[in-house]
């Protein structure tokens, strides 16, 4: 073993023995000496050689995205190639196996072969070529006990034809470990593994129609991401009309239980005329506040909020109107009572009162 090997091994990680590396600048195979033994003649898929080679050569080609193969010629000239079909990806390096066929230990003497590795465009076209120089083995003489005549099918024909074999009858792959897109170049156990994990992922999702409303109860159909937005403002929408505040305490708990009991203690306002009046109990620091709400007649919706306050006995009330209809009304105030006209109190109209403190200091009556 010269220096540069040894050197070369090392980087590699490679103890001298089992593996031949392949060296990118020299485009040299080192060969073991343990390794120089390719079987006996006649020998059939007994030897296995591994290699080693850096992933990235030359200007920048990346070797794992291209078709590898082992060209050789055995003991008596004949030339064949081998499609390597186990590649794999360790760190800077590319692994990979050559299993010796009949082929190549068929008649005894040096073996001679190269690494090979080849890309072409969709057309067919070569794109890339890298090739090594030449490296040798041995194949040591046997004795056949008897001849048999046999079709002699070349490596890289009964490979490919395994290989379609297994592509048109029973694939065989495993699903991938995380969803990624296929690209080209993918073997076909490494593309259907993808597929497979995006299918495993998706579920039933995967044969679903997108449906682009809120409308479609037919079955087999998922929301589109858009509808994800309406569903947020009207549920933004609810929540404002809902408000914050607890009503844990109010009937039962439930909304529908909180507006029954309000509307047990609303005072019903009917054949309404020209207004409203709000009565307040006489004194001083009396006051209290009402939501106002009905139907106008003959249709519409009236709805307002009035709070009133007196500081002393002997002042007028103050009031003050919120509109929730968006309509004008008027409120005349005195030291007894707050006329409410204007707005949506049309003649006839029917409304409601609720009182915030329960009518402790105020009544109110139709005008």
């Amino acid at each position: 073993m010269t220096e540069q090997e040894a050197l070369m091994l090392a980087q590699a990680g490679i103890d001298g023995s089992g593996t031949l590396l392949i060296d990118a600048d020299t485009r040299s195979i080192y060969v073991p000496e343990s390794e120089k033994f390719f079987g006996v003649e006649s020998d059939q898929n007994v030897e296995r050689k591994k290699f080693k080679c850096p992933k990235i050569v030359g200007d920048n080609i990346d070797l794992s995205t291209l078709h590898l193969y082992i060209n050789y010629q055995n003991g008596n000239g004949n030339k064949d190639s081998y499609m390597i079909q186990d590649m794999a990806v360790s760190g800077e390096y590319i692994t990979f196996s050559w299993v010796l066929s009949r082929n190549v230990a068929e008649y005894k003497g040096t073996v001679r072969f190269v690494f090979c590795a080849k890309k072409a465009d969709s057309s067919g076209n070569l794109v890339n070529e890298w090739n090594t120089t030449v490296a040798e083995g041995e194949v040591i003489e046997g004795l056949e006990a008897t001849v048999t005549v046999a079709d002699n099918n070349p490596d890289i024909i009964e490979q490919m034809l395994t290989l379609l074999k297994n592509v048109s009858d029973e694939p065989v792959f495993t699903e991938a470990r995380t969803r990624e897109n296929v690209t080209n170049g993918d073997k076909v156990p490494v593309l259907w593994g993808k597929v497979k994990k995006w299918f495993a992922d998706l579920g039933t999702a995967a044969f679903c129609k997108v449906v682009n409303n809120l409308t479609t109860a037919a079955e087999g159909g998922v929301l589109d991401a858009r509808q994800g937005k309406e569903l947020n403002d009207a549920l933004a929408k609810l929540n404002k009309l809902m408000g914050n505040t607890d009503i844990s305490g109010i009937g039962n708990g439930t909304v529908t239980g909180a507006l029954l009991t309000l509307n047990s203690k609303a005072k019903i306002l009917q054949q309404i005329k020209t207004g409203i009046v709000v009565n307040v109990t006489a004194g001083q620091y009396k006051g209290g506040s009402l939501l106002v709400f009905g139907r106008k007649n003959p249709n519409g919706v009236a709805a307002f909020l009035v709070s009133y306050f007196r500081n002393e006995s002997s002042d007028n009330l103050v009031a003050e109107i919120v509109p929730l209809d968006g309509k004008t009304y008027t409120a005349v105030c005195d030291n007894a009572k707050i006329t409410i006209t204007g707005g949506n109190l049309a003649m006839y109209s029917r409304m409601s009162a609720l009182s915030g403190d329960g009518f402790i200091h105020s009544s109110v009556e139709a005008l």
